[in-house]
């Protein structure tokens, strides 16, 4: 019988571990989606003042700087807000398709690219 609860024992807390392990993994993760949506944020913002200096659209470029700070923040803490980060995601995609084309944005289309495969992977592992 102890041997039994040996066993038990023993394996709950290899349970335990591989739980803890998990939800490392998980925040290593949620970490690296905030920051590849950080580094939009910021390459928003360097194009908002790029169309300020040239007359460009400079509101558009504010809104989708705003929209992506607000898909930044859904991953802020660890209770990931998965519907706003998706609706976010949505409207940072309208606002941004005018300029989807545009050789001058690939930077941030590939920002965004990296963002949301980081999100997606992220989702479906640890959602």
């Amino acid at each position: 019988m102890k041997r039994f609860r040996a066993i038990v024992f023993s394996s709950s807390l290899s349970g335990l571990v591989l739980i803890g392990c998990e939800n490392e993994e998980c925040e290593r993760q949620r970490f690296e989606v905030s920051d590849r949506w950080e580094h939009v944020v910021s390459v928003a913002g360097r194009r908002a003042v790029s169309a300020a200096e040239t007359g460009g659209a400079t509101e558009a470029w504010k809104g989708i700087k705003e929209q992506a700070e607000l898909v930044h923040s859904s991953f802020a803490t660890p209770q990931v807000t998965w519907a706003a980060a998706k609706n976010g995601r949505s409207k940072l995609r309208a606002q941004f398709k005018p300029f989807e084309g545009n050789e001058e944005t690939r930077a941030f289309k590939l920002a965004i690219e990296q963002a949301e495969q980081a999100h997606d992977a992220f989702e479906s592992s640890c959602r």
